[in-house]
């Protein structure tokens, strides 16, 4: 019985276990890394030719022709030129981080020192290195959160098809 049981789990395991074995790869040449994006991904793209940004979510894998099926048309994975990652790049995400996290500490110990050291005032000194540095960090973390990535100079799109 138990047996019979495991069979039956088993079989309704492998359908859900298949649709995970296509999927895209946007690699770095000469990497072996690369991101995988599944069917249900939203993806931020441009297509040759076009100024514009399209995001849309990418329905359906056609591998036999390599085309890639998204919410509002289909298009050949060689037509794709530019896609645009929102996770930011290894020095803005930390450099905006640290001047934020200054700014915020410069303006709270000044101002504590005021209230608690009769000695010290906050001067407009003092307001203008926090606020500044608040600004510089909140300014960098959002001009440089999105990564854009140029498809057929450093990044390639390929479809892996790994199913039996």
């Amino acid at each position: 019985m138990q047996l019979r049981n495991l069979i039956l789990s088993a079989l309704l395991i492998i359908p859900f276990c298949t649709q995970a074995q296509l999927f895209v790869k946007m690699e770095r040449l000469g990497s072996p890394d690369g991101k995988r994006i599944y069917p249900g991904h939203e993806l931020v793209f441009k297509i040759a030719g076009d100024e514009e940004w399209r995001v849309s979510e990418l329905i359906e894998i056609i591998p036999e022709s390599d085309i890639l099926v998204f919410a509002d048309q289909a298009y050949s994975i060689s037509e794709i030129k530019l896609v645009r990652e929102d996770s930011r790049s290894s020095w803005s995400a930390p450099l905006g981080n640290g001047l934020f996290t200054f700014g915020v500490s410069w303006s709270f110990y000044a101002g504590a020192a005021s209230i608690f050291d009769e000695t010290f005032t906050y001067s407009k000194r003092d307001a203008i290195i926090g606020g500044s540095t608040i600004l510089a960090g909140l300014g960098i973390r959002r001009l440089f959160r999105y990564k854009t990535l140029d498809i057929g100079k450093k990044y390639k799109l390929r479809i892996i098809d790994m199913r039996l």
